[in-house]
């Protein structure tokens, strides 16, 4: 009878093998769910046929080298850990190893769901797919792992040959359906999007940030000169297409596009301008000038009044002299009174002090959400009400899709890439740039803010210019997104204005920030409008400001305060509440359609013709806008300035308006422009050099992109001028990070 021999142990290299093969599997597989998932966004046009393939085929590819490097690791980790504790008990401890890793990971699932619905975050916003990917990837490679042992480590590389195989069969024959594959990948998939960028990176053989590999022939047209690229600058007339649009620009051609961005004359004589004041001293300089012309005019007044006294009573009365009926004693009354005007000291004109300016921002506020705006539920009577008397902007766009791009640029007056910022995820903006309360500041002007959201805070770089900043509202929300707005900041500034900070001071810039229509939504008893649905929770929050909105310009008008104050309300950003009717966005900063970037922009005050404006404008209008309200024209066409002052508007004419631009640019995601052109709208994601047009008129909700339709000359007067301003007025500083 022959002794059993113990079977013997695996070598260590077919163990690391077992592994990697394992991980090429779990990675193509959640890699193509990935690119499936992508490719069937809600919201957007699903792919289909070849161009579905191609996304399924590519973003399974594209997980290969993350693949092959986790089952390295993980291999390696399993071969050290059966040297130090043995294969058999490796092997015992594995399955119970691989349960306690996925019981643990849906309790955390449970908790974050839990965690989630007790803060009143919508759930549908949550974007699950990351763990569900990584679920299926690492889930795949367990089992990967345990069958082979049984079938052996040739049935597991068959199988990764077929699963690789298939991925690039199906990419290949894409053929020309290849570039919707390719975009709708790198801007919509989880897993591999993150991939493409880094592969688009390194594929980048020149440098300019436009490769040829992954992003088809018609991203960059010569990968090897890094001045030929869809974001270079093209010098007409030189035979060369340096912005590859497919031909040389003609010198007539750029002419044209240069016009397009002419700024306005300048006016021919300058207003007077205030003197320069430091904080907290330029409304004692009006205060000052005030009184002094009154102390004039009531001191001509008394001696008017003593020079008449000394005549006597000789000299009739002037109700004497009236019903005399004798011409001649009216006469000689009158040329006695001229006489003793001419003698006396002329009045001094009245000074004429700018107006004091009220900026109300309610973030994430949409404009179609508004009565005002046509949104058929009541959810804001007070506003709509206010409007009325108001200059309404119908055509308004925020400078971006989020707060970290659309505040800075309107504080500052510029495109988002041209404010000096820190890197991190929310910018700190540098302190040198000029913010808007600086410019008020120096033109003798109070400045004080409010605020309830944390990217105001004074460490992201806000409180330049600003006398007075109120941030008790960070200290009295636990939780800054969960507490209501609203009615805090609004009792804050009504204590404020009872303090008589605003009354002394002539005139004053104040700036109130709302931000209760962000997420999480919260229901307001009392401020639900009937017949809501699918936005119930979210037009609850819009109603709830509008009241006490009503009530902040209602404790300003008691107090004396608005009768020289201009109004200016208007939203940071839109907000995405279905993903099939908004691109496939929830909450915001995904994209660049307008339920993102369309804002209210709603002005009154004296002076303001109210009416309503079709003319595109943009939020970083509102820095030239404040300053030629604030007697500086000239300053509001500084050329650093890239805004247009909106003044115009508000006194009845109707002037035109160069091009709106908005941007989106973050590390994360692929870099996005736009430009409205009315009634067209231009997106660009780069750098795939892949362009959409939209005719706002016709197809205001954006479904239909007609670049293909338009005529060839109206598509090369959009995108040249697009062109234009990307590559000849945009001017991003350089040391600036991507996002």
């Amino acid at each position: 009878m022959t002794p059993s021999r113990r079977a013997a142990p695996e070598p260590w290299s077919g163990a690391l093998v077992r592994h990697v093969l394992a991980a090429l599997v779990g990675g193509l597989l959640a890699g193509g769910v990935d690119g499936l998932l992508a490719g069937t966004q809600a919201g957007l046009e699903p792919l289909t046929g070849l161009a579905l393939g191609g996304a399924v085929g590519l973003a399974a590819l594209l997980q290969v080298p993350a693949s092959l490097g986790g089952g390295l690791l993980l291999g390696g980790g399993a071969v050290l850990g059966g040297r130090l504790l043995g294969v058999p008990r490796l092997r015992r401890l594995l399955p119970w190893g691989m349960g306690v890793v996925l019981v643990g990971g849906a309790i955390g699932c449970v908790a974050m769901f839990l965690r989630l619905g007790g803060r009143q975050i919508d759930l549908r916003a949550v974007d699950l797919r990351g763990p569900w990917l990584l679920f299926v990837g690492a889930g795949t490679y367990g089992l990967g792992v345990l069958l082979s042992r049984q079938a052996g480590r040739g049935a597991l590389a068959a199988l990764a040959l077929v699963a690789g195989g298939s991925s690039a069969l199906l990419y290949g024959c894409a053929g020309a359906d290849r570039r919707a594959a390719l975009i709708r990948v790198g801007s919509e998939a989880w897993l591999s999007a993150r991939m493409q960028r880094a592969a688009m990176e390194l594929f980048d053989r020149d440098g300019d940030g436009f490769p040829r590999w992954l992003c088809t022939g018609g991203c960059d047209c010569n990968d090897e000169d890094p001045t030929v690229s869809p974001g270079a600058r093209d010098l007409p007339g030189n035979g060369r297409d340096e912005d590859c649009s497919g031909a040389d620009d003609t010198p007539a051609l750029e002419a044209s596009f240069a016009r397009v961005f002419a700024p306005r004359p300048l006016p021919a004589v300058p207003p007077p301008r205030l003197e320069r004041a430091e904080e907290g001293q330029g409304t004692g300089e009006h205060r000052r000038l005030r009184k002094r012309h009154r102390s004039k005019r009531r001191r001509k007044r008394e001696s008017v009044l003593a020079h008449a006294r000394s005549k006597g009573p000789s000299r009739p009365p002037l109700v004497a002299a009236s019903s005399s009926g004798s011409r001649r004693s009216q006469r000689a009354l009158r040329d006695r009174l001229l006489a003793l005007h001419a003698r006396s000291e002329p009045s001094p004109p009245p000074v004429q002090l700018p107006p004091n300016l009220l900026l109300i921002t309610i973030d994430s506020l949409r404009a179609d959400h508004l009565g005002v705006y046509g949104y058929p539920y009541r959810t804001s009577p007070r506003i709509d009400q206010w409007a009325q008397t108001a200059v309404v902007f119908d055509q308004a766009r925020a400078a971006g899709p989020a707060t970290r791009f659309s505040i800075p640029a309107m504080l500052t007056g510029k495109h988002f890439t041209e404010v000096r910022r820190s890197a991190a995820e929310w910018p700190r903006v540098d302190d040198s740039e000029v913010m808007l309360a600086e410019r008020l500041r120096d033109a003798g002007y109070f400045t004080a803010a409010f605020h309830s959201v944390i990217y105001l805070h004074d460490r992201y770089g806000f409180a330049q210019g600003f006398v007075y900043r109120d941030l008790s509202f960070f200290r009295h929300a636990q939780r800054v997104w969960e507490t209501p707005t609203a009615e805090y900041i609004k009792d804050r500034v009504l204590q404020f204005a009872d303090r008589g900070e605003l009354a002394r001071a002539a005139p004053f810039f104040l700036w109130v920030y709302l931000g209760d229509p962000h997420a999480p939504y919260l229901k307001h008893q009392g401020f639900v409008p009937e017949g809501v649905r699918g936005s119930a929770a979210y037009d609850s929050e819009v109603a709830y400001t509008d009241h006490h909105v009503g009530l902040l310009l209602d404790g300003l008008r008691e107090r004396g305060l608005l009768q020289h104050t201009i109004v200016i309300l208007h939203s940071d950003h839109g907000e995405g509440l279905d993903r099939r009717l908004d691109h496939g966005s929830r909450h915001h900063s995904k994209n660049l359609y307008d339920e993102l970037i369309r804002v209210p922009l709603i002005v009154a005050g004296p002076g303001v013709v109210p009416r309503r404006v079709r003319t595109p404008v943009s939020l970083i209008d509102l820095v030239p806008t404040a300053l030629e309200l604030a007697g500086r024209p000239h300053e509001a066409r500084d050329p650093v300035l890239r805004g247009e002052s909106l003044v115009p508007y508000l006194r009845g004419q109707d002037p035109p308006h160069r091009p709106v631009f908005a941007e989106k640019h973050r590390a994360q995601d692929p870099i996005q422009k736009c430009m409205v052109l009315w009634p067209y709208k231009v997106i660009g994601v780069w750098p795939f050099n892949e362009y959409s047009i939209y005719h706002l008129e016709a197809d205001p909700r954006e479904q239909h992109n007609i670049v293909a339709q338009l005529p060839s000359e109206e598509r090369q007067r959009l995108l040249g001028t697009f062109r234009y301003w990307a590559t000849h007025i945009l001017t991003p500083t350089p040391d600036n990070p991507r996002h």
